[in-house]
């Protein structure tokens, strides 16, 4: 969310954004960021790999549930801006 906020308030662009994202969640989970901007919105997404989050262990998770990936997806109205 902030990620995507921060683009759509212009206060970052969409690569900075995205570092600032992949920085924060690099916690060794798997989790990947995206960020990006198209028609007037800016979208931020994390993944990262089901197993490698839930708490039984990636061994047991992973034979449970299969390859499978978590992902989330914040999308804002880009802001304009009041002076103009």
């Amino acid at each position: 969310r902030d990620a995507a906020r921060q683009v759509a308030t212009g206060k970052a662009t969409t690569a900075e954004a995205e570092t600032t994202a992949r920085a924060r969640f690099a916690s060794g989970y798997g989790m990947t960021a995206s960020v990006s901007s198209a028609d007037n919105f800016a979208t931020a997404t994390l993944s990262a790999p089901y197993a490698r989050l839930v708490l039984a262990g990636s061994g047991i998770a992973s034979a449970l549930i299969g390859d499978r990936t978590l992902t989330a997806s914040v999308t804002m109205l880009m802001e304009q801006d009041d002076e103009n």
